[in-house]
């Protein structure tokens, strides 16, 4: 990752020379072509086809294009309008913004996984290990702050409930926050937050107050998960699709490193169990926070200032900021050491042009909530049990997760 580089700056598509080729330079069909050898016949039905279709539809790329191809085998225009209308059909959605969407999600599947995924995969991985570092570090300071403020054992566990509310909203919050406001800030916001009240719960003055800070920091621990997984899809090929689930991995990293610093402070630091314990007698729970703290800051300079993320190009085509849309893929491809075919007059050409266009071309504020609180519908969950024998395996699934 170059150091130094500037987390507030803008790109052009013109700051990456080189890096766009013409459309004829494609192949008809995306990075995603499904193997040959797993075809299913026109006549032969799947349990799980309506929800291939679904996935599809959501990642922009249908099968259409496997069955409309050039002479030469290469992409042409007509072969991608025609491959966005029929996922269009199938999503249900037809906008300015949906078509230029569906068109930067088959650029992106065409430049593939590379260094920039790679790195992305790194530092989302600290979303998830800053969730599982703070869920364990705060579990393993409950004794000492029983002991230090004087709670009782019974109470001292509603601690932990300050912690789940300020996760709860932070989930809640950051989720739709981050696509009015963007996914790059709130990327880098939840983890600064995390870090800033996570320093601050060393100092805690008293058990209020120290369930205060938890709660505050939980504002930003909360939005790790749904934010991180939800930017690292949108720059993922869906051929590397399992990498999201992947990301788990640095759950249980978060639980070993606080469990460890807790073996190497707590024993060591603390008062005995009976009699008076005083600030100065306990300072064990507090090296351990104030370390877990210093280790999310350090994540979020890693962040922002070691790594350029670019803003997600979809929120970016939804705000009307086609052009810095465009930038925003050329980067990718530029990072990643490869060639685009997108262009802004493809855009164009597929949505249309915005002066000449009556269909919108972004997104209100009301607008992009709506499709957010959309995900939500039961219509989604129903796919899960289309079948019986997707039901059985679906209702277990649900219960674990439960």
């Amino acid at each position: 990752m170059p150091f130094g580089v500037n987390p507030f700056s803008r790109q052009d598509h013109h700051d990456f020379p080189g890096v766009v080729v013409p459309l004829s330079s494609a192949p008809a069909h995306s990075k995603l072509s499904s193997d040959p050898e797993k075809k299913v016949g026109p006549d032969e039905k799947t349990d799980d086809g309506s929800l291939d279709r679904a996935s599809s539809a959501e990642h922009g790329v249908g099968s259409f294009h496997s069955h409309q191809q050039s002479q030469d085998g290469h992409l042409t225009i007509e072969i991608l309008r025609a491959e966005v209308e029929n996922d269009l059909a199938a999503s249900g959605q037809d906008s300015a913004y949906d078509r230029k969407a569906k068109v930067i999600n088959r650029a992106i599947q065409d430049i593939g996984m590379g260094r920039y995924q790679w790195e992305l995969f790194m530092l989302c991985g600290f979303g998830w290990l800053a969730d599982n570092l703070w869920l364990q570090g705060v579990a393993l300071t409950l004794p000492q702050l029983s002991l230090e403020f004087g709670v009782d054992e019974n109470n001292v566990r509603f601690t932990t409930c300050a912690l789940f509310v300020g996760l709860c909203i932070g989930a809640s919050f950051w989720g739709i926050a981050s696509d009015v406001i963007g996914r790059r800030p709130a990327f880098n916001f939840t983890l600064m937050i995390s870090g800033v009240f996570g320093l601050a719960s060393g100092g805690g003055p008293n058990w209020v107050g120290t369930c205060a800070l938890y709660a505050c920091l939980g504002l930003g621990v909360g939005g790790n998960l749904p934010v991180d997984g939800a930017l690292f899809l949108e720059f993922l090929p869906f051929a590397s699709g399992n990498l999201l689930t992947m990301l788990s991995v640095w759950w249980p990293v978060g639980n070993l490193i606080s469990s460890l610093l807790a073996w190497a402070f707590i024993p060591n630091f603390t008062c005995p169990s009976t009699g008076p314990c005083t600030k100065e007698q306990n300072m064990g729970w507090r090296y351990l926070v104030i370390t877990l703290g210093a280790i999310t800051f350090v994540m979020f300079i890693c962040r922002f200032f070691l790594f350029h993320l670019y803003e997600s190009p979809k929120f970016l085509l939804s705000r009307g900021r086609q052009d810095e849309a465009v930038a925003a893929v050329h980067g990718i491809a530029y990072k990643n050491r490869v060639k685009t075919w997108l262009t802004v007059e493809i855009l164009n050409e597929i949505g249309g042009y915005p002066e000449e266009s009556t269909n919108t071309q972004s997104l209100s504020n009301k607008q992009i909530v709506q499709r957010y609180m959309s995900k939500f519908s039961l219509d989604r969950i129903r796919g899960l049990f289309a079948t019986k024998k997707l039901g059985i395996s679906s209702t277990p699934f649900e219960y674990l997760i439960a």
